[in-house]
């Protein structure tokens, strides 16, 4: 099987921009691009913008476990920073979800995040607006409501709305033997109305999720 990848990227301290793209014989061809710029204000303030735009076609065996043969992710993500608060904005739509049928095709790729709910459906759009408020440079909490709008299934016969919020703490380790080590707890509460679901036509979730990284260099 003959798989292809490239990929280029430009950037600078205040800008990047990235294309990539990939085929791979038999099952599918992708292609992505993203692009990011911040801005500083005059009052150290900072406004950055991030989008992307991926598209994807199916072949071969990927095509025949696939209702639809194309796919496309549109997302992008606006963050205004001041010295204490960060104000984040992101949306996200998915036109075709390719799930469990076998491709390499990845279209949970972004900016609204959650810890339960999907962003990753039929036709799916995602909408969050968040907020990061600094205690101390290395300590800080958020909070993230999100709201989805989409289907279960590829026909589109079972709408999904969906509603929940994302909470998180953070601290990094500044000093000390362990400095550099980041560690985070975030939980999520959230609901989906599935009318006609086998999985239920009201389903409720809550989940907790924590973390600890450290890098570290052998010599």
């Amino acid at each position: 099987m003959l798989f292809i990848q490239q990929s280029r990227s430009w950037h600078d301290n205040n800008s990047r921009y990235s294309l990539g793209g990939s085929w791979q014989d038999d099952v599918s061809s992708q292609y992505e691009a993203i692009i990011e710029k911040k801005i500083s204000l005059e009052n150290k303030d900072t406004i950055k913008f991030e989008f992307l735009a991926f598209h994807a076609m199916l072949d071969g065996i990927s095509r025949s476990r696939s209702v639809h043969d194309n796919t496309q992710v549109y997302s992008g993500q606006i963050t205004y920073s001041m010295p204490k608060v960060s104000v984040f904005g992101s949306a996200g739509l998915v036109t075709h979800a390719m799930n469990n049928i076998g491709s390499n095709v990845d279209t949970d790729i972004g900016y609204p995040n959650s810890l339960s709910i999907d962003r990753n459906k039929e036709d799916m759009f995602s909408l969050q607006a968040g907020m990061q408020y600094f205690f101390l440079p290395n300590l800080s909490v958020m909070v993230a409501p999100l709201i989805t709008r989409g289907y279960e299934d590829p026909q589109r016969t079972i709408e999904i709305n969906g509603q929940g919020i994302l909470t998180g703490v953070f601290y990094n380790v500044t000093d000390g033997a362990l400095a550099g080590m980041k560690m985070y707890v975030a939980s999520d509460i959230a609901k989906e109305k599935r009318d006609g679901s086998k999985l239920g036509n009201e389903l409720h979730y809550w989940d907790v999720k924590a973390g600890i990284q450290y890098d570290f260099m052998l010599k």
